[in-house]
């Protein structure tokens, strides 16, 4: 079986994009997500550059379709800090609906 790293590196990200151009920052920040329980830094570099860069401003991008398995797999079997679990949920949910005012004051 492939491990996580090994499926992410499979995904040409050059394909992809998001605010900034091509995705191919992207393998990093997943598998700095993943690394989360053992790197506090770099996840929150991560962070910062998911909603920077992947989810900016609310834009959804070609390459949001394309990480929502491994966001689904992290929550499954990655890292079990509270701080990343809640990230991961949070993201998904603004991705699914963005910022409507409705939900969001």
């Amino acid at each position: 079986m492939d491990t996580f790293e090994q499926r992410v590196r499979a995904v040409d990200w050059r394909r992809f994009h998001h605010a900034y151009g091509p995705a191919v920052d992207v393998p990093e920040l997943l598998l700095a997500l993943a690394e989360a329980d053992r790197d506090e830094a770099g996840f929150s570099e991560a962070v910062s550059a998911l909603w920077g860069n992947v989810f900016h401003q609310g834009t959804r991008w070609g390459v949001t379709a394309k990480r929502v398995p491994f966001f689904i797999e992290l929550l499954s079997d990655g890292p079990r800090s509270p701080e990343a679990r809640s990230f991961l949920v949070k993201y998904l949910h603004h991705l699914a609906v963005g910022y409507p005012e409705s939900l969001f004051p």
